[in-house]
């Protein structure tokens, strides 16, 4: 059980069902308050309304692609400082320059295993001093 992620919330954006699925599932259980979009647009208006610790997003979703997304969040000042944890096809690479337009502070290739993943989102909580 990942503790680190106890009382977070996370926002999970994929198109997959089954990730979003699995994905929350398994935040739940280590204590995170989850919340779901399947699009990058929905994925931006819930982030809007409710201002999550962390995001895991998907890189390739409809209506908005999650590096969008990510683009869009650092460019409003209320969504600037959430970091993001990037779910992207094996071997698929950003530049440098992407990211760095971005707050991504972490690329996973699919297929992940969802022990991966948490800890990944735990890392990525602890570095951003996100109390838990």
């Amino acid at each position: 059980m990942v503790s680190g992620l106890n009382g977070c919330t996370i926002l999970v954006a994929d198109d997959e069902r089954y990730i979003t699925t699995t994905i929350s599932l398994k935040l739940r259980q280590a204590g995170a308050t989850v919340i779901t979009a399947s699009d990058g647009r929905e994925a931006l208006e819930l982030a809007r309304l409710h201002l999550p610790d962390v995001i895991c997003t998907d890189y390739r979703m409809p209506l908005m692609s999650g590096l969008q997304f990510a683009k869009r969040l650092v460019a409003s000042p209320a969504t600037a400082h959430i970091p993001v944890v990037m779910l992207t096809t094996r071997g698929h690479r950003m530049s440098p320059t992407e990211v760095a337009q971005t707050n991504i502070r972490a690329l996973l290739g699919k297929p992940f295993s969802t022990r991966e993943l948490l800890a990944k989102l735990q890392e990525v909580v602890l570095e951003a001093g996100i109390a838990a």
